[in-house]
């Protein structure tokens, strides 16, 4: 999974349908997506204090 893991999350980025979440996700963020969901285990996003 991981050598294919930039092009995978690049193209969910690129891809028209993202743009209308309510949120649009950075790379970085698809790429922890794409591990939890292949670990089997929850997301959970880290909130930074503002």
């Amino acid at each position: 999974m991981d050598k294919n893991l930039d092009y995978i999350a690049a193209n969910a980025l690129a891809d028209l349908c993202t743009g209308f979440n309510p949120r649009v996700p950075v790379l970085e963020e698809l790429k922890a997506i794409y591990n939890a969901c292949y670990e089997g285990v929850v997301y959970a996003e880290k909130v930074v204090a503002g």
